[in-house]
């Protein structure tokens, strides 16, 4: 599957570049990803059966919230096995 960055996207960031970070350097390269949430506007991060956690649809600077939610499944797990 391709996945192409959305160009009013692109558009913005290259205003936002010129005129709030004022770089000129030119734009060589970009990049797209998929990305999902939940109804709560959070990656997903959920038990999926028993003893089983999942998180995901996070990509590129979603990789910190990746670890955040990486911990938070440790600690559900540690704690369905006090349960």
């Amino acid at each position: 599957m391709d996945i192409c960055p959305a160009q009013p996207i692109q558009d913005w960031l290259d205003e936002f570049l010129r005129e709030h970070i004022g770089t000129k350097a030119e734009i060589t390269h970009r990049w797209g990803g998929l990305v999902g949430y939940n109804n709560d506007g959070d990656p997903i991060c959920e038990e999926v059966r028993p003893g089983v956690f999942a998180i995901g649809a996070y990509n590129g600077s979603g990789n910190v919230l990746g670890t955040l939610y990486a911990r938070r499944a440790v600690e559900w797990a540690l704690k369905s096995l006090e349960e």
